[in-house]
């Protein structure tokens, strides 16, 4: 069992890879951190569909995964290599539905993250990251406009993902300044919680 699970959700390019980044670098790398997108790259593969980490693919891989398997259908090959990992802080990049939540909260200790950031800041990332291409950026996403990013936020999950902020004991990181003030909120709400950092 781990010291600690901690999920992290926020909305299309919110900031879920730079919250990682910044506890990979507290925790010294200590860390498990496994994403939804990761077992569903290996589910799109294994279906053997073009484009394996576009969008779209890993959508679709996750509506055939859960029509045959259930809203869970992700969460044992989560813990799976979570545990062959023999971290002691596992993180969850990508709690997206519901069922995450839960499964967030069935650890004993746990926390969950929202990284939350305006939608044009958001959009302004995702372009830059896109025009500079970087390692998980989706190079359609260099051109798109700001209404065709918005559209992008009508799917079912990225509906739930914009109510997580409210729901009880979730903590809600403002994304929208600095890397170093983003680090800054999470050192002190670990610290508030009981960590030595």
């Amino acid at each position: 069992m781990p010291d600690t699970v901690i999920g992290i959700s926020a909305e299309l390019r919110g900031g879920k890879g730079t919250c990682v980044k910044i506890l990979e670098t507290i925790f010294h790398g200590d860390t498990s951190v496994i994403s939804s997108g990761m077992i569903l790259t290996d589910l799109a593969m294994a279906f053997e569909r073009p484009d394996p980490t576009n969008r779209k693919t890993l959508q679709d891989c996750f509506s055939r995964a859960q029509k045959a398997l259930g809203r869970r259908c992700l969460h044992s090959g989560i813990r799976e290599r979570w545990e062959e990992s023999k971290k002691r802080i596992w993180i969850f990049d990508g709690v997206l539905m519901p069922w995450d939540v839960e499964f967030i909260r069935s650890f004993p200790q746990n926390i969950l993250f929202f990284v939350d950031c305006k939608i044009e800041t958001r959009y302004k990332r995702a372009r830059l990251a896109a025009l500079c291409q970087e390692a998980d950026a989706k190079p359609d996403e260099a051109k798109i406009t700001l209404e065709e990013f918005k559209k992008m936020h009508e799917h079912e999950t990225a509906k739930f993902v914009a109510t997580i902020k409210n729901l009880s004991a979730v903590r809600v990181l403002d994304n929208n300044g600095t890397i170093k003030e983003l680090g800054s909120q999470i050192k002190l709400i670990l610290a508030n919680t009981g960590w030595q950092i």
